[in-house]
């Protein structure tokens, strides 16, 4: 037999006959000789290949490194822990006598192991997904994200003392928790994360312009406010300390502006005050119909805006319709089988017509199917409809016959009706006209008077017709 040819060879228009001259002409150190073995090895490379990029992209892989991540994350909080408390001795905060080194002695040499360990761990998931993903490694931004944070971790296991700060370094590895994003889509656990995550997403639009819209509002307010208030901070016959509590809250526009905000969305009682006591009783008014108009209802409508997009992401994702129509699938499939246990007494694994009868008929199973949008009225005529026709119901049958049937007529259910309306008809009309062409061919009028023949027809036609 022939040996293979080399690949790319027919695709490149070189005939079969020149595969020897071009192999004769080529340099020795590119030639290769495609034998059966050198195929086999390919393809078991491909193989390989192909096994380890599902790995490295499987959920598992993912959630495995994701806890990783998690770990890391309560290590560093627990080392940020033992930092607050040794910068609390050193500037001699009271109750702070202790160095953390004497509190914590054993936080020194666990801390330096974890660092090692995680970096280890977290060199491997690189290599692992360089080999396995090669050129498309470099097609997703996380994949950046976690090249440099490796990079940086070891020059500074090398030794070498980076311009950077350490602590910065820590809090970059913070940003690899947004793979819980990715992770979230592959488990039925994590769908609220999903969720809120996307409705925040969605919501950035929103969020702008709400911004937006009250940043200039108070912003009015505040150069109003500041106008009006000036004159009292500069009389000097007013006391000392009330002219400085004011200028505290609305001496500039941004001491004013912030002030506002606190009204809207903090404390409002200091600032009420200080304007009611200190200014006038009149700023009354401002306060509670600022606190009502814009505290209330301008924040009100910002929230019912935000829900909104919520409702709406819940409503069109993709992956959350898909996770809410299997998850009732899931549950409808579970309380159906356990309505087939109940009501299998002979524990033969099917249902005659007694036994569900005598199951779906009950009052109490009545209105359990009627609380699910199955509304039963005839049991026996609910049974013929989901049987198969062999007088037994399986319990993949009761599951499929009672979702098919539960719920009010959808608009797939009306159109499949109509269509097979029209195809009765179809077919009824081709009755009609065959009759026709057997009744003329019988010489018999096809007009009746009230069931009588018209004309006098044969006894064979009138058999024909009873």
């Amino acid at each position: 037999e022939a040996a293979p040819r080399a690949p790319g060879a027919a695709a490149a228009g070189a005939p079969e006959e020149a595969g020897a001259e071009w192999q004769s002409a080529a340099p020795a150190r590119s030639r290769r000789t495609w034998t059966p073995t050198t195929a086999k090895a390919l393809q078991s490379q491909s193989s390989t290949t192909v096994r380890s990029r599902a790995i490295v992209q499987s959920s598992a892989f993912e959630a495995a490194f994701l806890c990783l991540i998690i770990l890391n994350t309560l290590v560093m909080a627990i080392e940020a822990q033992y930092k607050g408390l040794d910068d609390g001795f050193q500037a001699g905060y009271p109750g702070m006598d202790t160095p953390a080194a004497e509190i914590w002695p054993w936080a020194p040499k666990f801390f330096e192991v974890a660092e090692w360990a995680f970096g280890v761990l977290f060199v491997l998931e690189l290599l692992l997904k360089l080999a396995a993903l090669q050129l498309s490694f470099f097609t997703e931004l996380a994949n950046y994200l976690d090249l440099v944070i490796v990079a940086f971790w070891l020059v500074g296991a090398s030794g070498y003392v980076m311009p950077l700060d350490a602590t910065f370094l820590r809090l970059v590895r913070l940003m690899r928790l947004l793979r819980l994003i990715r992770v979230a889509k592959a488990f039925a656990g994590f769908d609220a994360l999903y969720v809120m995550i996307a409705s925040l997403k969605a919501s950035c639009s929103a969020l702008v312009w709400s911004s937006v819209v009250l940043f200039v509002l108070q912003t009015m307010i505040a150069l109003i406010l500041q106008t009006l208030l000036e004159e009292f901070i500069q009389d000097e016959t007013n006391k000392q300390s009330d002219r400085e509590l004011i200028y505290r809250y609305f001496g500039t526009f941004s001491k004013a502006t912030l002030s506002l905000f606190e009204i809207t969305l903090a404390n409002w009682i200091p600032v009420g005050r200080a304007l009611t006591y200190s200014v006038s009783e009149w700023y009354l008014l401002f306060v509670l119909g600022h606190k009502f108009i814009v505290g209330f209802a301008v924040v009100t409508v910002l929230t019912g805006v935000f829900l909104q997009e919520t409702f709406k992401v819940a409503s069109s994702d993709n992956f959350i319709m898909v996770t809410k129509r299997e998850r009732a699938i899931r549950t409808h499939t579970e309380k159906m089988r356990r309505l087939f246990a109940t009501a299998d007494t002979d524990s033969s694994g099917s249902l005659n017509r007694e036994e569900f009868m005598g199951c779906v008929g009950a009052p109490a199973v009545k209105t359990w199917l009627a609380a699910m949008g199955l509304q039963v009225s005839d049991a026996a005529q609910l049974f013929e409809m989901i049987d198969d026709g062999d007088g037994a119901l399986t319990a993949e049958e009761l599951v499929k016959g009672v979702a098919r049937m539960k719920g009010s007529a959808r608009a797939l259910d009306m159109a499949v009706l109509m269509e097979e309306n029209r195809s009765l008809r179809a077919q009824l009309g081709q009755i009609c006209t065959e009759s026709r062409q057997i009744l003329a061919q019988l010489n018999v009028p096809a007009d009746r008077d009230r069931g009588q023949p018209t004309d006098p027809v044969s006894p064979v036609s009138s058999g024909f017709l009873a």
